[in-house]
């Protein structure tokens, strides 16, 4: 039997395929292709969604209050899908069930699909005009 204590693990494709995306979305923002405001949602949801799942590996250990899993959902939906799974890897949280796997992999896929919307000039468009109404109601 192995002592899983001492045994390297090895990091899932899929984490690096999370950085590599957020790599890849300043490199789109670089080239003017995504304004600052959609780098900075992704990247705070991601962080967001990573202490969320570090909160809910510790309330699961220490049997306190839980995040409910559709706020996990919800934060990857929007966003946050990067850091949720590089904090799935990390604390090994939430990488056993398999229906909660399947529902995060569909949060990916329509997070995904949304941002190829984004990028077509229909959707540039929505986003800009979203943007400056947003901009707009700020104090």
């Amino acid at each position: 039997m192995t002592d899983t204590s001492t045994h390297r693990r090895t990091t899932p494709l899929t984490v690096y395929g999370a950085a590599a995306f957020m790599v890849a979305l300043a490199i789109a923002y670089s080239n003017g292709m995504v304004p600052r405001t959609l780098v900075s949602l992704y990247l705070v949801m991601s962080l967001l969604c990573y202490a969320a799942y570090a909160l809910d590996k510790a309330a699961a250990q220490n049997g306190r209050w839980r995040i409910a899993e559709n706020s996990l959902h919800l934060l990857a939906l929007f966003g946050g899908w990067p850091g949720a799974r590089i904090a799935q890897h990390r604390f090994r949280h939430k990488t056993q069930k398999a229906a909660f796997r399947r529902l995060f992999w569909v949060t990916v896929v329509l997070n995904l699909a949304a941002l190829a919307w984004l990028m077509t000039p229909d959707g540039s468009s929505a986003l800009n005009g979203f943007l400056t109404e947003l901009y707009r109601a700020l104090p």
